[in-house]
């Protein structure tokens, strides 16, 4: 699941640059590759993704080594989900500039899609310091984290979250969960503690620090205060029902768990959660 929010991020990421403002549009009716180039951006705003690359194939044969048209190839082929193409322009545009941030980053980008994670983090520490952006050094620090390079993992991600401005629900649980690995417990609690503070109004992030503090701390007691404090400010859910049901469980409070459980609609009683507390209830009462 994590990977999967992961995966939508990056590919938003790779079409949030638009060359457009680098492209000078020009009508001499001799050389219209900036028209083409242009002409195909417009395609891709549309989502017109096939008629984009004719575009760019035009532009392409006036000039093979236009680093803006091989970027823009690159960008469309990764969004019809035709990675290898989308890394073999980039790989073009690189070898005009090799240090084109762009290309470095979103090479980076394509190959985490392609599940190659060692290619994907060689191109992105190629980035410098000015190209990169929070989301690549969260990335980044993703991947160290699956390399088990737990002291750079930590670094990169310590320095994203200083700068935070909103949450990003996926990432947060991967740094706590690298926290606690590293045994940095009180680190784990001030992180936590501090999110809470911030996004006590937010449903999913509650229900995450309700599973963090009992699963980390065994403090299902205070996982449940919360919930329950979110239940009577905001209203309830399946979800914070499903949460409070696990929280009184692993109090042993086997009772309430089954009341609580039992406020979660009938649509939802076929969750494999659901069916698996049920279950555990089941053979406790």
């Amino acid at each position: 699941m994590k990977k999967n929010s992961i995966i939508f991020f990056i590919i938003i990421l790779i079409f949030t640059a638009c060359t457009s403002s680098e492209v000078k549009s020009t009508h001499k009716e001799g050389t219209k590759e900036e028209y083409y180039i242009l002409k195909g951006i417009n395609y891709v705003r549309e989502g017109n993704y096939t008629k984009a690359l004719k575009e760019y194939e035009k532009a392409y044969q006036k000039n093979e080594d236009n680093i803006i048209t091989l970027k823009e190839i690159a960008r469309t082929y990764v969004k019809l989900g035709d990675y290898d193409r989308g890394i073999y322009y980039y790989s073009r545009a690189l070898k005009i500039d090799g240090k084109d941030q762009e290309s470095l980053r979103n090479t980076g980008y394509i190959y985490f899609l392609k599940g190659d994670l060692k290619k994907s983090l060689v191109y992105l520490n190629k980035v410098s310091p000015e190209g990169i952006n929070a989301e690549t050094i969260k990335l980044k620090a993703y991947l160290l984290y699956k390399e088990r390079d737990l002291k750079n993992a930590y670094k990169n991600f310590k320095q994203v979250f200083s700068q935070e401005k909103q949450l990003d629900l996926v990432y947060y649980k991967i740094y706590s969960e690298l926290l606690n690995d590293m045994g940095k417990k009180e680190e784990l609690r001030v992180f936590l503690e501090k999110g809470m503070g911030k996004y006590n109004s937010d449903r999913d992030f509650v229900i995450f620090y309700s599973y963090a503090v009992g699963e980390y701390f065994g403090e299902y007691a205070l996982g449940e205060k919360e919930i329950k404090r979110y239940i009577v400010s905001y209203g309830g859910s399946d979800s914070l029902y499903m949460t409070l049901a696990y929280m009184i469980y692993n109090q042993k409070e086997y009772a309430q768990a089954e009341s609580a459980l039992k406020l979660v609609s009938y649509r939802e009683r076929y969750n494999k959660d659901y069916l698996e507390l049920e279950e555990r209830l089941r053979e406790k009462i």
